[in-house]
This record gives structure tokens, sequence and C-alpha cells, in this order.
């Protein structure tokens, strides 16, 4: 395991940008769907899961690529 910053190639950043718009899509439709009902503590765990899988990818990408 490495703690240094892994510095993305240009491929990787592309890969990473793709992934983060749909991860962005997909928080935003979440956000807007609890607007129109009351959520849980469920939606801010959900937020925040999906907030830790987004950068739990950029990890993999920069390391297994």
């Amino acid at each position: 395991m490495t703690y240094q910053y892994i510095k993305p190639t240009e491929k990787q950043i592309a890969t990473m940008q793709n992934f983060r718009d749909k991860f962005e899509s997909l928080h935003k439709e979440i956000e807007e769907s609890a607007q129109q009902m009351p959520l849980p503590r469920g939606y801010e765990l959900c937020l925040t899961k999906l907030e830790e899988a987004s950068f739990w990818l950029n990890k993999a990408i920069t390391e297994n690529d």
C-alpha cells in the first residue's frame, strides 16, 4: 500500500471525470427526490456512501491501470 500521491495519467483523468459526472448526476437525482418527500437518516448515509464510493473508485483507477 502506498500513501504517496499518485499522479493520474490523461486517460485516468478522463475515466475519473466520466465517473465523477455520473456520481454527480445520481447525487442530484437523490437530492431532488428528497425535496418531494421527507427521508430518514438513510438519505444522508446514502450520500456519504456515494461520496465514499467515488473516492475509492478514483483510488482503484490510479492504482490498477
